[in-house]
């Protein structure tokens, strides 16, 4: 089995990094894009939808999610 020691100074592709490490990758990123659903509350409440995000619309039949999804791609595509 390796020493603790050894897998601290790993250098490899899948190394162990700590939290702070991946903070300061994350301060130099540009920030990502967000898209507004042109519904008040919702933007409130979710800040924002990202590129690459997966979204579940879920709710009883004849609930809207349809509409929903439809008002959705319609704001993110103006």
């Amino acid at each position: 089995m390796k020493s603790i020691i050894e897998l601290r100074d790993y250098q490899g592709e899948d190394q162990i990094v700590t939290s702070w490490d991946i903070a300061e990758v994350l301060k130099q990123e540009e920030p990502p894009r967000v898209f507004n659903s042109k519904i008040p509350g919702l933007d409130t409440a979710i800040e924002g939808f990202e590129p690459g995000e997966l979204i579940a619309v879920s709710g009883p039949r004849k609930g809207g999610k349809s509409l929903l999804a439809q008002s959705l791609t319609k704001s993110f595509e103006e």
